[in-house]
């Protein structure tokens, strides 16, 4: 399996190749969120009626993943940053009016 994050902004992030399994019961299953409940993570805004499956990935190798913006030789992140921030706001605004 492949898992790519990427900032949308920056366009950068990573690649991480590896091995998946899905876990859809059994005691696994009961133990993965317990496991986030021990920790800062906001665990709050899910319910756990809706989960139905669990993907654990064995991650093999990661390498960094970057966005053919910056092939043009003149592409920096901040300049590309800009870009994409203005054109989402461009959008929000489009959106936001109706037209």
């Amino acid at each position: 399996m492949e898992l790519n994050i990427v900032d949308p902004f920056a366009r950068k992030g990573y690649r991480f190749n590896g091995t998946a399994r899905v876990v859809a019961d059994g005691e696994l299953f009961q133990e993965i969120p317990n496991f986030y409940r021990g920790r800062w993570v906001d665990t709050s805004k899910y319910r756990e009626s809706r989960i139905r499956t669990f993907v654990l990935v064995k991650v093999e190798s990661a390498l960094a993943l970057i966005s053919p913006a910056y092939d043009d030789g003149s592409s920096d992140e901040q300049s590309i940053q800009k870009y994409w921030i203005s054109y989402f706001a461009r959008l929000n605004e489009i959106l936001r009016l109706g037209r």
